[in-house]
């Protein structure tokens, strides 16, 4: 048995049942082979794609992940695109020394909590700068 994700509507003349676009069906396989090789008369796009329950999460997520994107730059007032630079930022762990100076004052703050760095939240960038630069001086001389 395999099961199918259906592309387009469509009746089948076998059974008389009405696939709808969208919709997954379990077929043996021997009919699944068929329904796969079959093709539109207009645009010979497949009627149907095989399915698997991991597209359907990945799926999910995509749909999940992007509408949160776009929540949150309604809310924050941002475009899309510095939504998803930012979240890059987050996500990236650098594997050589970092220049400190193309940072945000967030990220700064970010690092310097990570590092335990005493009163950070009330530095001012160029304080957060000299300070994360010695921890990173101290750190490759260890």
């Amino acid at each position: 048995m395999k099961l199918l994700r259906c592309l387009v509507n469509v009746p089948d003349k076998n059974t008389r049942k009405e696939y709808k676009a969208g919709e997954i069906y379990e077929f043996a396989d021997d009919r699944a082979e068929e329904l796969l090789l079959a093709r539109t008369k207009v645009t010979s796009e497949p009627y149907f794609v095989e399915y698997t329950v991991e597209q359907e999460i990945t799926e999910e997520v995509v749909q999940s992940v992007v509408k949160g994107i776009v929540e949150q730059s309604k809310e924050e007032n941002k475009t899309i695109e510095e939504i998803i630079n930012e979240i890059i930022d987050e996500t990236e762990v650098p594997d050589e020394k970092v220049d400190l100076s193309k940072l945000k004052v967030n990220k700064l703050k970010e690092l310097a909590k990570e590092n335990q760095v005493d009163n950070y939240d009330s530095m001012k960038k160029e304080e957060l700068i000299e300070v994360l630069t010695n921890l990173q001086i101290s750190n490759e001389n260890e």
